[in-house]
């Protein structure tokens, strides 16, 4: 498993992590290094210093 460094967003209200370019190719989501359209993921803390991805249609606005 790779070791990703954790970013801060939105000037600090926010961190984001770095999903592997060969993992989103294989989900459908990016093509030739590009994100292709809309795609939503939900974050979900399932334990201390655990968190699941799991990507979902677009809910709401």
């Amino acid at each position: 498993m790779p070791i990703r460094k954790i970013l801060s967003l939105d000037d600090g209200r926010s961190g984001g992590i770095t999903l592997p370019k060969s993992e989103l190719e294989a989900d459908g989501v990016m093509t030739d290094g590009e994100i292709e359209g809309e795609h939503y993921a939900c974050v979900a803390k399932v334990d201390d210093g655990t968190y699941q991805i799991q990507l979902v249609e677009q809910v709401g606005d």
